[in-house]
């Protein structure tokens, strides 16, 4: 088997248990694939990292989300799916500025995202939070 077979293999497993709601056994298969892709995987590893996104997502790893869809996204034309959760992902993390910026990005590319997520709403929550910051620095 070939490496990039091996690592469609491990992916593909990974997508098995993401189907049957096994995300600590997805996560390890995709972290397994990730650790094996070189330079000459380009073509598939934007899936993995979604993939393996996907599994952070799901389990509330948002820190780890943001670190995956980073790398599915790119600086190409990156998959709907990949934008999408990095936002989502970025902004449960807390990281307003950075959800903010790649909700302008979806929205650009694909329209309004599909979660609702709207930059006044965002601006909103980067607000809320900073003047909550703000507040616990007084005390």
């Amino acid at each position: 088997m070939t490496p990039r077979e091996e690592i469609q293999s491990i992916s593909n497993a990974g997508c098995e248990a993401l189907g049957e709601s096994d995300l600590v056994a997805a996560m390890q298969s995709f972290e397994r694939a990730v650790r094996m892709l070189l330079p000459e995987h380009d073509d598939i590893a934007p899936v993995v990292y979604e993939n393996l996104g996907l599994a952070y997502l799901n389990l509330g790893f948002d820190q780890a989300g943001v670190r995956a869809f980073n790398r599915a996204v790119g600086d190409a034309e990156p998959r709907e799916q990949s934008l999408r959760y990095l936002v989502t992902c970025s902004a449960r993390a807390g990281l307003y500025l950075d959800a903010r910026r790649n909700l302008e990005r979806y929205e650009r590319l694909f329209g309004a995202h599909p979660d609702g997520f709207t930059t006044v709403a965002l601006d909103r929550f980067y607000r809320v939070e900073r003047e909550r910051q703000q507040k616990v620095t007084i005390l």
